[in-house]
């Protein structure tokens, strides 16, 4: 008799506590529905907050998306063009890279030519490259680098039509002057080890091969007015105004 007594005492016990907590849990459901129904859940500004956001990844993907897109369209538009060492117009003073031993002025000039180039197939066309840096590379490691990091612009522009070959070429000159400045040890150094190509002039002036020139493009334009080229920025950011966006991801070319 007492172990049923015991056995009942057990059942109803575990009955009694089954039902507190369901009655319990009942209590926190509609506590927290409560709640809700009171104000407490996300307020309309932290919703605009989460949907703003929302909206503000999608807007980065596609405009990475196009930026990706765009810097395609600009590299396939560079690689129209083929570059070399231009040669000094007047008296082959120097070819290609120089350096003036009186003031230090590094110039870079360069000769280019296309068929495809946009220079080529729109006659008084002009093609404007934005640059981020230019290096000069020299092969002996005893000469140290000249770096330029100052954003700059040159322009390629239809100088002459060859009627054969229907070949566009000209020349540009790049400065690597702009944040590069020489002091006079640094000159004679430069010029002890490069000297000149030509001796009758004082340029410091390298032969070819002993070095090579880089440049890092960020932007690429033209002066045409209305409808942009396919690998124009405002091809791909019709809405833009001011300046294009510079590429983050460069195009490297080289120049010699």
């Amino acid at each position: 008799m007492s172990l049923e007594i015991i056995s009942f005492s057990k059942v109803y016990l575990g009955m009694s506590l089954f039902f507190e907590k369901g009655i319990l849990m009942k209590k926190i459901v509609i506590a927290s529905l409560a709640l809700v129904l009171a104000g407490c859940g996300p307020s309309e500004e932290e919703l605009k907050k989460i949907e703003d956001a929302k909206k503000a990844e999608a807007a980065a993907m596609i405009k990475k998306k196009k930026m990706a897109e765009y810097r395609a369209a600009a590299a396939n538009e560079i690689s129209n063009y083929s570059f070399s060492p231009g040669v000094e117009p007047y008296y082959a003073a120097y070819i290609g890279f120089k350096i003036d031993p009186d003031t230090g002025d590094i110039t870079v000039l360069v000769d280019f030519q296309t068929e495809k180039g946009v220079v080529a197939a729109f006659a008084g066309e002009k093609l404007v490259l934005t640059l981020r840096s230019v290096t000069v590379d020299f092969k002996d490691p005893e000469i140290p680098d000249i770096v330029s990091n100052a954003k700059q612009s040159f322009t390629i522009e239809n100088e002459n039509r060859v009627a054969v070959t229907d070949e566009v070429g000209g020349d540009f000159y790049v400065s690597v002057s702009e944040d590069v400045i020489l002091s006079p040890d640094q000159r004679k150094f430069y010029k002890s080890k490069l000297g000149s190509i030509n001796p009758l002039f004082d340029y410091i002036s390298p032969e070819l091969g002993t070095y090579t020139v880089t440049a890092e493009v960020i932007g690429i334009d033209t002066y045409r007015e209305g409808k942009p080229f396919d690998f124009e920025y405002e091809n791909f950011f019709p809405d833009t105004r001011g300046d294009p966006e510079p590429l983050e991801d460069p195009i490297i070319i080289k120049l010699i």
